[in-house]
């Protein structure tokens, strides 16, 4: 199945980004925006340069997310920390993944992204698909 995502000047700059779904884990949906009475969309972008997954801190927090292992070392862009391991399920209607259950490092991204991301998929989420970037067109391949 080849899915290919469309050119744009953010896509160029920060990777391809996608529309990703969290399910609550206290309440086996996805996470609804109560004032609105929606199912929240959060901005999810590969980074083939990071070898694990991680996910804005404040979301994992405000969520409640499960914890499956306490404080992994990590090496970040700060240098090392200690980090707990947290697990979600995640949709990507686009890649045809649904509630699928992936560990993710919480990670303040507000720092790197200014509000633009919410998670990070590195090389352990990638490592099933195939994926073709064009840097004269800014086109992004996956293949899976």
């Amino acid at each position: 199945m080849l899915i290919t995502a469309g050119h744009s000047a953010e896509l160029v700059r920060l990777g391809p980004a996608l529309t990703a779904y969290i399910i609550d884990p206290r309440t086996n949906q996805y996470v609804i925006d109560p004032k609105a009475n929606l199912t929240v969309e959060y901005s999810a972008i590969f980074d083939t340069a990071a070898p694990i997954n991680s996910m804005e801190e404040t979301l994992v927090t405000d969520l409640r997310l499960p914890m499956v292992r306490p404080g992994d070392q990590l090496e970040t862009t700060d240098g090392p920390k200690k980090r707990n391991v947290h697990t979600a399920r995640i949709s990507i209607p686009i890649l045809n993944i649904d509630r699928e259950s992936t560990e993710f490092y919480p990670l303040n991204l507000d720092n790197i992204f200014h509000g633009g991301h919410q998670i990070i998929l590195g090389r352990r989420f990638l490592q099933r698909f195939k994926l073709v970037y064009d840097g004269r067109t800014g086109s992004v391949t996956i293949e899976f």
